[in-house]
């Protein structure tokens, strides 16, 4: 059983949106660690006090927390597997000419060469592969945002995958 915490939290403003950042207790790699999480409260346009009533339910749940999470990836999902579900889940907060790049990095550099390749087996070693295929025919900043967007994906799924 965790141990019982009183924390409330810290409200930013991150992006036009009131961000709430806190720590939650969860079981990773069999040891119980203290990761720090940030949830979505609402828009700008909300006070500081209209925000801090939203998170209170979160703040609740995790101050009475009894049971911890255990944080796993499905091991058998490829790459190609995930990506329709990033896109339902992943891409509805990005702009249109963010998501139309990120589209254009998983179809003409992250398919091709990672598709087939479970998401749990995706290391620095398989990251470096992408990016030496690009060498030579791209510039510099795609091979950035290509990296930048898998990282995206792979976030994604290690906090959609989480304790199922």
């Amino acid at each position: 059983m965790p141990r019982r915490r009183f924390q409330q939290g810290c409200l930013k403003i991150v992006g036009g949106q009131w961000v709430l950042y806190f720590y939650r207790d969860e079981i990773r790699d069999g040891e119980r660690q203290r990761v720090k999480v940030s949830k979505r409260i609402g828009h700008i346009s909300l006070s500081k006090r209209q925000a801090r009533k939203l998170a209170q339910p979160i703040l609740d749940e995790v101050n009475n927390q009894t049971e911890i999470p255990v944080r796993e990836m499905k091991n058998g999902m490829t790459l190609a597997e995930y990506i329709p579900e990033f896109r339902r889940a992943g891409m509805t907060d990005l702009k249109p000419s963010t998501r139309r790049g990120m589209e254009s990095s998983i179809r003409a550099q992250l398919l091709p060469v990672l598709g087939d390749t479970c998401l749990a087996r995706i290391d620095t070693a398989k990251v470096q592969n992408v990016i030496d295929s690009m060498n030579g025919k791209t510039a510099r900043g795609t091979r950035e945002n290509v990296v930048a967007d898998l990282l995206m994906i792979l976030d994604e799924a290690r906090k959609t995958h989480a304790a199922r």
